[in-house]
């Protein structure tokens, strides 16, 4: 059956052409080991997304560096021994005519102990702020994880610039106080972002897309705004950037980069006695309301950016379940890609059973229990249910 839906109508990012508009939104799998190698199944789980129909995959966020490694189970993109695993990835997705891209991430302050948080700057004392020896330093490591993913077979990269991370701390007023050319203006906050991009645009050719993830809203006063997004956004076009998504939310903000049910398990650490439980609970009830799961939740923030960036391809990430949520999205030109997460883990063939009229919507219930026990039984759904492990 012909299906004549715009989500299923194909788009260019730069030379990259997709055959439609459906993006597998970065999600972290859980599936790399200590050093960041990746398993035969993370090679089966991009797989089973190709094979789904999904128009383009972004991988899960992968480290840049050591010093930049975040949680237990995070891939790694560090080191040229690396690529040949994830090589066996993109080559999985091209066989079942697939199209991925790496996510490149530094995790910033949210690095996994013991290593020392990267700090853009701090009232604390105690905290080691970045000097301009050990930027110059993440900068390199950005423009040779995008070498590394061009070998290993990857159709593009993604910058994560979104969330918290290292690079979002750089472009949001409310964490960058900084007051050197590392800071203190957009042009400033942006800068590094401006010389990963000039320098990995120059490594990797002008045929190779680069994509950036952004907060339309850092969801928090004083942060970034979808004013502020677009100036970044203009930047990043200027730069040769080829897309942006639009994302939104920092740990700060309370959970409003995922949206929906908060298993306790994210407070309290796998602690099981009753006061942990309380205090957890405690903390899971003062962030409902901001969590709380709605359609569409970010659509403004693209729609605005847009808007404000004529020309640029704009991709709005959050809270798509329907297929006339995506149709509307798109039809209205509030952007010009639909990207996904969580209902592409309970359902990896989504894409190709709405465009065969198999569904009209995700199954997924929003229970975020697929978020904690990614690292200990790697990425799948649990519908609800905690595992007994």
């Amino acid at each position: 059956m012909q299906n004549n839906s715009i989500v299923f109508s194909p788009v260019r990012l730069g030379t990259l052409e997709i055959p439609n508009r459906i993006m597998r939104s970065a999600t972290w799998e859980g599936l790399g080991d200590k050093n960041g190698f990746v398993s035969d199944k993370y090679t089966e789980l991009y797989e089973q997304l190709a094979a789904g129909g999904t128009g383009l995959i972004v991988s899960g966020f992968l480290f840049i560096s050591q010093e930049g490694k975040g949680p237990t189970g995070m891939a790694g993109i560090s080191d040229d021994h690396h690529v040949e695993g994830l090589r066996k990835a993109t080559t999985a997705v091209h066989n079942k005519g697939g199209r991925i891209i790496a996510q490149l991430a530094h995790c910033g302050r949210r690095v996994a102990p013991p290593r020392q948080p990267a700090v853009v700057s701090s009232d604390s004392d105690t905290a080691i702020i970045l000097d301009d020896e050990a930027i110059q330093k993440i900068i390199s490591d950005f423009v040779q994880a995008a070498r590394r993913a061009k070998e290993a077979g990857f159709d593009g990269i993604q910058l994560h610039s979104a969330h918290g991370y290292l690079l979002s701390d750089f472009l949001s007023p409310h964490i960058n106080k900084r007051n050197d050319n590392w800071g203190g203006t957009p042009e400033g906050r942006f800068l590094i972002v401006a010389k990963i991009l000039e320098k990995a645009r120059g490594l990797l050719g002008s045929d190779f897309p680069i994509l950036l993830k952004l907060n339309g809203s850092d969801n928090i006063a004083g942060g970034v705004d979808p004013e502020l997004c677009a100036k970044y956004t203009g930047m990043a076009q200027e730069q040769g950037a080829d897309a942006v998504e639009i994302s939104g939310g920092i740990p700060e903000s309370g959970f409003t980069t995922i949206r929906g049910d908060i298993p306790l398990i994210l407070f309290t650490q796998g602690k099981t006695d009753l006061e942990s439980i309380q205090t957890a609970q405690k903390k899971a009830d003062a962030v409902k309301e901001v969590s709380a799961f709605k359609y569409c939740y970010n659509r403004d923030l693209a729609r605005k950016v847009k808007k404000l960036t004529p020309g640029v391809t704009v991709i709005s990430v959050g809270g798509y379940r329907t297929l006339s949520d995506m149709e509307e999205t798109l039809s209205r030109d509030d952007a010009d890609l639909i990207a996904m997460s969580r209902p592409l883990i309970i359902e990896p063939d989504l894409p190709d059973k709405l465009k065969n009229g198999q569904a009209a919507k995700s199954k997924c219930i929003n229970c975020n229990i697929c978020l904690p026990y990614a690292p200990i039984s790697g990425l799948q759904c649990f519908y609800g249910q905690e595992p007994a492990i």
